[in-house]
């Protein structure tokens, strides 16, 4: 009974360090981005949306930061206006377009981080709250 026990129990122990390892790999890790901010609003006092967006990067020859404002018609989302920054270890959007009332709107996110030859190395995209603006 006491070899049968601790087989069970050098086979747990044997297991642990795959569920570490396991554990670790689900957590989000960028190997070329630094770090990432966004925000999407709507000053409803005046009809200006809030677009913001910066990407700093680790690694790789430049970045960019991409923000497309889409309004909900009839149930699907239109692109109304797109802005694109680049950079070489950042790039940032900072801008406040009119948003006219009567919809819902919502903002996609996309960082990317290229290499020295323009290809894709690392991307991330994100989609914002939606914002109902009736």
């Amino acid at each position: 009974m006491k070899k049968i026990f601790s087989v069970l129990v050098a086979m747990v122990l044997c297991f642990v360090p795959i569920f570490a390892q396991a554990q670790e790999v689900a957590t989000p890790y960028y190997l070329h981005i630094r770090s990432m901010a966004h925000l999407f609003d709507i000053d409803e006092q005046n009809s200006y949306g809030l677009v913001d967006a910066h990407i700093t990067i680790k690694s790789g020859a430049s970045c960019s930061a991409k923000a497309t404002v889409q309004r909900e018609i009839n149930g699907v989302w239109r692109n109304v206006i797109a802005y694109t920054e680049t950079g070489t270890t950042s790039a940032m959007i900072s801008e406040d377009p009119y948003l006219s009332q009567g919809y819902k709107y919502k903002c996609v996110f996309t960082f990317t981080v290229y290499d020295s030859s323009g290809n894709v190395i690392e991307q991330k995209t994100f989609t914002s709250q939606e914002v109902d603006y009736r």
